[in-house]
């Protein structure tokens, strides 16, 4: 097999451009052959009588007794004028099969080969030098053609004379269009198809890389049976595979345009696809024995083939309405394929023999227009790629800055976490004050109860001495000495009672002071926890941003992972980046997650135990006006009781004038009892303020016990505060 380089194609060419610029001459050698089966060798003679023979048309097809039978072919013709001397040529002509030929008796040339080693080139035009001897003094030419067709319709050739020009352009441009052109393109689409196998092998997941890969590869060997002047195995069985081979190479090109542009991607057609590979794969072998056979199989071949070109216009019809650029090149390639194959519809409908059959350019166009569609993929990709891997880098520079503000952050959440444990410890002392405070006031207020049960126990004797001494004045004057004892013995007991009302005033004056401190303690445990969960929303701003980064980085990293994949080997190192940085972004946004969890329930404790310190707040204030209230009242006592000390040393003092003002003691003991009525009912009163007290005061014990609670919580919470801190001292530090 000869294969020619481009350069020497040039230089060819060039040595050839005087030649090809020559006028060509050439004329049909034989309209008619005289057809005889049989192999004798001495019908070579141009005198042999073939007068009884059977007259056959050129370019026709001869029915054959079996397959594999010899046969000749002989025709006297006269050779035009212009191309009588030497330079004469016959071109065979192509679509026929295997010969030895001889020219007025001389052995001239083989066309193909025959048993044992049988094969012809259909698609290939042999040119084969004529003496000058062979042709007589009239310019008649005796042709005599010894021929083998392994077959039962034998193909008829259809000769021209010609002069030199016409040879040398049937046997270096026509052959070479039709010949070895085939074997490049052969060799083009295995190579690619090779190189998407790997890819394949690459990225085992992207079957669309396998479908094109076995599509080029089967179309190459059916390349290479049309062009090859020799095949590797010189039998049919090789020229009926390479035939199906087509079939297969357009039924995974089909499985190709539907996964690679996602429509038609189901089960019916890859069954129908392996189907129709499946059935003529098997009518190829069965029929590789017989060369007519083979034909007519791929014949009947081509109607699927044409109905999957369609299927095929129809996909990329589709993606291209969908605004799939990637189906552009594509169907532009296969509508030059299409505009190929209609040459040869033409051609084959006319029954002629065009200078050089297009149908191996149809499907390359239908492959090359895929392998552009998929480099022009690929440059996106790569410039996507590109800008992936800028954006990373951006991304990089700014998760770097944002552990940067981390870093600095951290120093910040541990000084919030020691400004939490200070207010912790400040809430801790305040709950521990005011419980003091709860029960320095319940012992206070016991204390109270009991001075205002004796000054209305005083008060009621006080009132029944003044009554009796009412009653008994006018008639117990005499007894004035006796009263004086009584008068001494109430001014004792007035005087320990204002002293008593005194103290208890002193302790209701204290309880008002202890109950503002405990006030002022729980209004700046609020302003505390207020300034605690200014901090919380502060850290739930920083999770917040940590989270959002790690979601964003996460999808970063997942969409660079998906184009690396896309790239194949050359994406696989920034495919593990962009995986740890997908790891990464996981652990930030689940350690984020836990900080936001831990702030959001220290908030809602902060906010619990704000709500109680308000109420607190509020029944500390209300104990406070009834404590001021109460002192009030207990300086109302003491003023009063102060009065009766008064009236009572000047009574003592004026007892000697006591006989001589009866009428104005007697009044003036109305007055007494009067005044002590209202001593009385106000003693009752401050009896039931002390119990209002008391409530109050149990009510600020029950308070404090839970604030004590909430505390615990609190600085249960600070403790979760500074792990999550140190968790995140350890996050920066990787």
């Amino acid at each position: 097999m000869r294969r020619l380089s481009p350069i020497a194609l040039f230089a060819l060419l060039a040595a050839l451009a005087p030649a090809l610029a020559a006028e060509p001459v050439s004329a049909p050698a034989a309209p008619v052959w005289r057809f005889a089966l049989g192999d004798e060798s001495e019908r070579t003679e141009p005198g042999f009588d073939d007068s009884g023979w059977e007259s056959v048309d050129a370019a026709s097809m001869k029915e054959l007794p079996e397959s594999g039978s010899w046969f000749w072919l002989r025709a006297e013709i006269r050779v035009p004028e212009e191309l009588r001397g030497d330079g004469l040529y016959l071109v065979t002509g192509k679509a026929t099969g295997p010969m030895d030929v001889y020219a007025g008796g001389q052995y001239i040339g083989r066309r193909g080969g025959l048993p044992p080693a049988y094969f012809h080139r259909p698609l290939l035009s042999d040119t084969m030098v004529i003496p000058a001897a062979a042709v007589g003094a009239d310019g008649t030419l005796t042709l005599a053609l010894r021929c083998y067709y392994l077959g039962t319709m034998a193909p008829i050739p259809s000769m021209q004379v010609a002069n030199r020009e016409v040879a040398e352009r049937v046997r270096y441009l026509q052959n070479f269009l039709n010949g070895q052109l085939y074997v490049i393109l052969a060799a083009l689409c295995l190579f690619l198809g090779v190189y998407f196998a790997f890819q394949f092998a690459a990225r085992p997941d992207d079957r669309s890389n396998l479908f094109y890969a076995l599509s080029l590869i089967f179309v190459s060997v059916y390349f290479y049976d049309m062009g090859a002047e020799r095949y590797v195995p010189s039998s049919l069985v090789f020229r009926a595979l390479a035939r199906a081979c087509l079939t297969f190479s357009l039924g995974f090109l089909m499985r190709f345009y539907a996964r690679f542009f996602g429509y038609l991607d189901g089960k019916l057609l890859a069954v129908l696809v392996w189907i129709d590979m499946a059935a003529f794969g098997i009518a190829h072998v069965l029929a590789s024995g017989d060369d007519t056979s083979i034909t007519a199989v791929f014949n009947v071949s081509l109607l699927p083939i044409f109905i999957a070109i369609f299927i095929g216009v129809v996909i990329l019809v589709r993606a291209v309405r969908r605004g799939n650029p990637d189906a552009i090149p594509v169907l532009i390639g296969q509508g030059v394929g299409i505009a190929f194959g209609i040459h040869d519809i033409i051609y084959q409908v006319l029954g002629k023999d065009p200078y050089a059959w297009l149908q191996g350019f149809t499907f390359f166009a239908l492959n090359v227009s895929v392998f552009i569609s998929l480099a022009l993929r690929s440059s996106r990709n790569q410039g996507r790629l590109e800008r992936y891997m800028r954006e990373t880098e951006e991304q990089k520079d700014r998760l770097q800055g944002f552990a940067s503000s981390i870093d600095r952050s951290i120093p910040v959440l541990a000084e919030l976490s020691l400004s939490l444990d200070a207010a912790v410890g400040a809430v801790s002392e305040a709950s521990a004050r005011s419980a003091e405070s709860s029960s320095r006031i319940e012992r206070s207020v016991g204390e109270q109860g009991a001075l205002v049960g004796r000054t209305g126990t005083a008060l009621e004797g006080l009132v029944g001495s003044i009554a009796a001494v009412g009653a008994e004045l006018e008639v117990q004057s005499e007894n004035i000495g006796s009263n004086a004892a009584t008068i001494e013995r109430v001014s004792g007991s007035i005087e320990r009672i204002s002293l008593e009302t005194k103290e208890a005033a002193a302790r209701t004056e204290n309880l008002d002071a202890l109950t503002n401190e405990g006030e002022k303690g729980v209004r700046s445990l609020a302003a505390v926890m207020a300034a605690i969960g200014e901090a919380s929303k502060e850290i739930n701003g920083i999770v917040d941003a940590v989270n959002d980064v790690a979601e964003r980085t996460n999808l970063l990293a997942m969409n660079a992972s998906i184009e690396a994949a896309h790239a194949g080997a050359a994406g696989r190192g920034f495919g593990v980046i962009a995986g740890e940085i997908k790891k990464l972004a996981s652990a930030s946004t689940e350690r984020s997650l836990k900080i936001k969890a831990i702030v959001d329930d220290v908030a809602a404790k902060i906010r619990a135990g704000t709500d109680t310190a308000e109420g607190v707040g509020s029944s500390l204030g209300t104990i406070s006006r009834e404590t001021d209230r109460v002192v009030q009242l207990v300086r109302n006592i003491s003023d009063s009781i102060e009065e009766q000390r008064v009236s009572t040393v000047s009574l003592s003092d004026s007892l000697a004038k006591l006989r001589g003002s009866a009428e104005a003691v007697r009044k003036e003991t109305g007055r007494q009892a009067e005044f002590s009525e209202g001593v009385r009912a106000a003693s009752g009163g401050l009896g039931e303020r002390t119990d209002a007290v008391r409530a109050s005061a149990l009510e600020i014990a029950e308070r404090t016990e839970r604030l004590v609670g909430e505390v615990r919580r609190l600085s249960e919470a600070a403790g979760k505060a500074r792990a999550v801190i140190d968790e995140l001292k350890a996050l920066a530090a990787r």
